[in-house]
């Protein structure tokens, strides 16, 4: 330390007798995975060996004379006595770098190489005075909207050389999906949703994803919904696993607490699904933040009693201290002997720790991740549930009250109900695999309904008229033979 830090090797070399607080308080430092602090009267000093304390050379500096700045509060976030001495600046020469005159220019892409149909990729060049893209550009940075190779011609205080080219690839993305399903459902159930894209993502009204593919059943509905259908058209990539695969063989219990486990990210991947083993069936909230804290994906799961594997398809950026947790009510098995950090598949992802130490592995097992992988979202889809409190209506036994006539049929049909009072319902007709063959929502009706059907057009064998009234659902099976 000295005490005229904002120029190079002037003032005085400060040492630890310097400070008037040396020794005060009688406590030390401390550094951590989740903590790190020092009390008064102490100093810390960083060896160069330690993480972070050093600067990556960015490709393509060449020989040279630079300053490395370096600035504390540089948003004023704390009152000091003094604010003008929060700087000092190192001089350093750069001797094993390209020599000036034979420069190595890399172009630099904020979405990487391959982006979605209709986004924008901004290409940079380094700092340079003079540009020609091979567009024509004359800025130090482009946007980019097709595909195609692009390079630049660069000139700055290394020389003047062209880059060298960078390849963008533009993925297709889906069309608009079609949703059908449940629009009424009484309090306390569950809808199901169709999609008519099977590769599709759901989430709730509150941006969260919360199921993927086709159909989707909702978790107990106690107020009127919206889900959104996002369809993805997407590439396959290589499907590898990490982490401990089961809790066979180790020793552990079920834990509520908000623990975190700590990954870093080499290669972007999708985390496709995690094994968890649940005390209680219910609703659990997974969720994935950056290393600051800030929330980067997540979803809400009914998860079944017992062992489960949950499909998350949560799709990771490169990055250090990524962490996932079930924030609140956990209730999930964890590991806390057998434990052997790191897990780690080399240039794509290391399962580091957890923020209870190295002894502890918490609740996700048998990690299924996709490498390679190109998704790309189509437009979304609302679709509104809305949710009637049906207590005392579901006393009444209904499922004689629907009839098919004639039945075997040649695909022309009705469908009679006998409703008791005024009622509003949905129904559908499958196949004998589940496929969607009609859907309809229907207002208020009194008495009898009928509605003279023609699936005339379908082949022939099973089918089933699902419909959903009153709290109840009624199954009626029938022939279509030609």
């Amino acid at each position: 330390c000295r005490d005229s830090n904002t120029t190079y090797m002037m003032g005085n070399v400060l040492l630890n007798g310097d400070f008037d607080n040396w020794g005060l308080g009688g406590g030390n430092y401390n550094c951590s995975v989740i903590e790190q602090g020092i009390s008064v009267g102490y100093t810390d000093i960083y060896n160069e060996t330690l993480d972070g304390m050093w600067i990556n050379i960015p490709p393509g500096t060449c020989n040279g004379n630079y300053w490395i700045v370096a600035e504390v509060d540089p948003l004023n976030n704390f009152i000091e006595e003094d604010e003008t001495n929060n700087y000092t600046a190192v001089p350093i020469t750069l001797t094993l770098q390209d020599a000036p005159g034979n420069p190595n220019f890399q172009i630099t892409s904020d979405m990487g190489t391959e982006f979605c149909d209709g986004n924008v990729v901004t290409l940079t060049a380094p700092a340079g005075v003079n540009y020609t893209w091979s567009t024509g550009d004359t800025t130090q940075s482009i946007q980019v909207t097709q595909s195609g190779t692009y390079d630049v011609n660069l000139t700055n205080h290394c020389g003047t050389a062209t880059s060298q080219p960078i390849t963008i690839s533009v993925l297709p993305a889906p069309g608009p999906t079609t949703v059908t399903g449940d629009t009424l459902v009484c309090e306390g159930q569950s809808a199901q949703l169709s999609s008519s894209t099977t590769d599709v993502n759901w989430y709730d009204q509150n941006g969260f994803l919360v199921g993927t593919g086709s159909p989707f059943t909702t978790p107990s509905l106690n107020a009127s919904a919206t889900y959104t259908a996002e369809p993805l058209l997407s590439t396959a990539g290589s499907v590898l696993s990490n982490g401990i695969p089961d809790t066979v063989g180790g020793n552990g219990g079920y834990f509520s607490g908000n623990q975190f486990m700590l990954f870093d990210v080499m290669t972007p991947l999708r985390i496709k699904s995690v094994r968890v083993y649940a005390n209680g069936a219910g609703p659990r909230t997974i969720q994935v933040l950056d290393q600051g804290g800030n929330l980067v994906t997540g979803g809400t799961y009914n998860l079944p009693d017992g062992e489960s594997v949950v499909s998350l398809n949560y799709d990771l950026a490169v990055g250090n201290n990524y962490q996932i947790t079930v924030p609140t009510n956990a209730n999930l098995y964890r590991s806390s002997a057998g434990v052997s950090y790191p897990y780690e598949i080399t240039d794509t992802m290391s399962i580091t720790g957890s923020t209870a130490g190295g002894g502890f592995y918490y609740y996700f097992y048998d990690w299924v991740l996709e490498v390679g992988l190109s998704s790309c979202p189509g437009p979304p889809t609302n679709h509104t549930i809305l949710v009637e409190n049906c207590d005392g209506i579901d006393e009444v036994d209904l499922s004689n009250n629907l009839s098919i006539s004639p039945n075997p049929n040649n695909g022309l049909f009705t469908m009679s109900l006998q409703i008791p009072g005024t009622a509003r319902f949905s129904y559908h007709i499958v196949d004998i695999n589940g496929k969607i063959i009609v859907s309809k929502n229907e207002g208020s009706n009194t008495g009898l309904y009928q509605r003279d059907l023609n699936l005339s057009s379908v082949a022939p064998g099973v089918y089933f008229v699902r419909l959903n009234i009153m709290d109840q659902l009624i199954t009626k099976r029938f022939i279509i033979s030609k």
